[in-house]
């Protein structure tokens, strides 16, 4: 198989989102636009006896039902997957090889396909014929299903937005990055550390007040801001955040673990994966040092940035202090943000709601972004909307010392921490602290640019 990108993607989801719904969904919204979107989804109805779900694959042009499960009773314990079915509906996705339309949708790479069975011929066969080509895949088979496709193939969020996205980039030359950064991110760092990422867990974790942050076995560390703190509303086990269900036993767990809850609808599972994901972008540059990019320390990201005069500065995320900065130099600027808590009465002229970015985006010479947007997965929309000749930072404790893939969107400066203390950064989030760890030794300011 070509290991070149191409236009394949799967959906990663944890078993408790419904990623069955948020493909229909996709789907549907494609095909009432006239694109010819064929193949199968998913529908599972819960047995009201208590019993397994039924699970049905509808072909997505004509509606027609294939029931996968059989109905083995409460009690059952032995598979209650349907082959027949299974193979019945492979017909569609064959048919549809022959057809070449828009988009092929699978309802999911699974257990079966991971073992060579259920659709995996024609979900290779799809991929073969250059047809771009959708799918689902639980957190749990990721690692297989990038052997499967030889890591050619794109991991989306579980989001409309990044099936949009994606999709919007079908048919873009080869070598286009596809996916969220996130996802890439991942990617990249997997490649990167071979098998030797299998062999590295988290040494030590701590979720301080403002940063969250990891320490490996491998002794590289990385953070994350830390979101606001989800509310706990029932005491029941099953619904309780999974971080908090987690307290305790973090040390020792494998980073491939960390990574899984990337995927999670938690933020804090997801601030503890970032950290994860810096940690080991960190290692990497420590042991691979660079010398296509520099890395500078004790050097402001604004001036890094090179603002000139008449140039203007569109900032995503209030940054405070580079507010300050900003209206002392009289510089033409606009920040886009959720709320107005952070702006004092004075800086009100510079407030633009977060939902007009698609408006003020365009507008910037220099666009700035905190990290929380690779987090929240809006880093890609934003850089989307930017002009070819905006230059881009992206600044902050969530932000990977990896400029690889941040660069292929756009980024043209990074700036974020270097933790060279872990155990003492640590300490102090640990003790309720929080950017004066960066003071005292134990971590650092840095920039990285594009070697000149």
């Amino acid at each position: 198989m070509n290991t070149d990108r191409f236009d394949a993607a799967a959906v990663v989801h944890t078993r408790d989102q419904d990623a069955n719904g948020l493909l229909a969904t996709f789907v549907a919204g494609l095909r009432a636009r006239g694109i010819t979107v064929l193949g199968i989804v998913q529908r599972d109805t819960p047995d009201p006896d208590g019993g397994h779900a039924q699970m049905d694959l509808i072909d997505v042009a004509t509606g027609d039902v294939y029931p996968i499960s059989q109905k083995l009773g409460r009690a059952a314990t032995s598979c209650h997957l349907d082959q027949s079915g299974l193979s019945a509906a492979s017909r569609v996705l064959r048919d549809a090889i022959g057809r070449r339309p828009a988009l092929i949708v699978a309802n999911r790479f699974g257990e079966q396909e991971t073992t060579g069975k259920g659709f995996a011929d024609e979900m290779l066969a799809a991929m073969s014929e250059g047809i771009p080509f959708l799918t689902l895949v639980d957190s749990r088979w990721v690692d297989q299903w990038q052997s499967f496709t030889g890591g050619a193939a794109s991991l989306l969020l579980p989001t409309a937005s990044s099936l949009e996205r994606w999709f919007a980039g079908v048919g873009a030359p080869a070598g286009t990055p596809g996916g969220c950064v996130l996802a890439e991110t991942v990617a990249f760092l997997r490649a990167a550390y071979g098998d030797a990422i299998d062999r590295l867990t988290v040494e030590r974790a701590v979720i301080g007040h403002s940063f969250t942050a990891v320490k490996l076995s491998n002794g590289a560390a990385g953070s994350c801001q830390t979101p606001p703190r989800e509310t706990i509303t029932s005491d029941c086990c099953a619904t309780l955040p999974k971080s908090l269900m987690l307290a305790g036993h973090l040390k020792g767990r494998p980073v491939g673990a960390f990574l899984a809850d990337l995927w999670e609808d938690r933020a804090h599972c997801r601030a503890l994966g970032v950290a994860v994901v810096n940690a080991l972008a960190a290692g990497l540059w420590r042991d691979r040092p660079r010398t296509d990019w520099t890395l500078e320390t004790g050097v402001d990201a604004l001036r890094a940035a090179g603002l000139k005069s008449g140039e203007k500065l569109v900032m995503v995320g209030a940054f405070v202090s580079y507010i300050r900065k900003l209206k002392e130099h009289g510089a033409d600027f606009a920040v886009l943000e959720l709320t107005t808590a952070p702006f004092l009465e004075d800086e009100m002229v510079y407030y633009r709601p977060a939902d007009s970015a698609p408006a003020v985006v365009p507008t910037a010479d220099v666009l700035l972004m905190t990290g929380s947007t690779i987090v929240n997965d809006t880093m890609d929309d934003l850089l989307a909307s930017a002009r070819p000749d905006t230059r881009v930072l992206v600044v902050g404790p969530s932000v990977p010392m990896l400029p690889d893939v941040l660069a292929s969107k756009g980024a043209d400066i990074l700036a974020t921490i270097r933790i060279t203390d872990p155990d003492r950064f640590l300490d102090i989030l640990a003790e309720g602290g929080g950017a004066q760890g960066l003071f005292d030794g134990s971590a650092e300011l840095v920039v990285i640019t594009r070697a000149r």
